[in-house]
């Protein structure tokens, strides 16, 4: 029983903090009150507070969501295999090749996530 206890409770503060985490990283609004003295009298003001998109909780959400997509560092395998003919070099070139415009996609994708962030921000 208490097993089953500690296990939900881990569950439902893993998933708070995934949706914290997650509320930071596109940015998020609440309602608040702001409360003052004004001419000797407490004055009580709704307003909504908006939090901006966090572009380094974005890049740690997405690096821990989708880590083979978002990762910093590929394994490349630089070892070069003397024995191998010229076609399977041609094919490790290749596979670099493929790695590199993959890299190059990530990067953009993620350049235009925090131009985008940015963007939001400003507005």
């Amino acid at each position: 029983m208490v097993l089953a206890l500690k296990d939900g409770k881990d569950q439902y503060d893993t998933s708070l903090v995934e949706a914290a985490l997650r509320d930071r990283a596109i940015g998020y609004s609440h309602k608040a009150v702001d409360i003052r003295v004004v001419n000797g009298e407490i004055v009580k003001t709704e307003y909504v507070k908006n939090y901006p998109p966090d572009p380094t909780a974005a890049i740690f959400w997405l690096k821990n969501r989708n880590r083979d997509r978002w990762k910093d560092k590929h394994g490349i395998d630089h070892n070069v295999d003397e024995e191998a003919s010229h076609t399977s070099g041609i094919t490790k070139i290749d596979k670099r090749a493929d790695f590199a415009t993959e890299a190059a996609g990530k990067t953009l994708a993620m350049l235009a996530l925090l131009v985008w962030i940015d963007a939001r921000q400003r507005a």
